[in-house]
């Protein structure tokens, strides 16, 4: 069986899925800190998710 490091080094698919959810997740917190009230919000917290998204992509790739 392998381990989950191999399979994030192993695996394109995987790993834009881990680095998505991580993403994802930072781009929730930052919505809920904001107040999530306006479509400005929501726009800030798109951006960060994609920013953090490419800044991991181009760490582990």
């Amino acid at each position: 069986m392998t381990s989950l490091r191999d399979r994030f080094e192993q695996s394109d698919s995987f790993r834009r899925g881990v680095l998505g959810a991580i993403s994802g997740a930072l781009a929730g917190v930052m919505l809920t800190l904001l107040g999530g009230t306006s479509a400005g919000d929501f726009l800030v917290a798109i951006f960060v998710g994609i920013v953090t998204f490419v800044a991991l992509w181009l760490l582990t790739g």
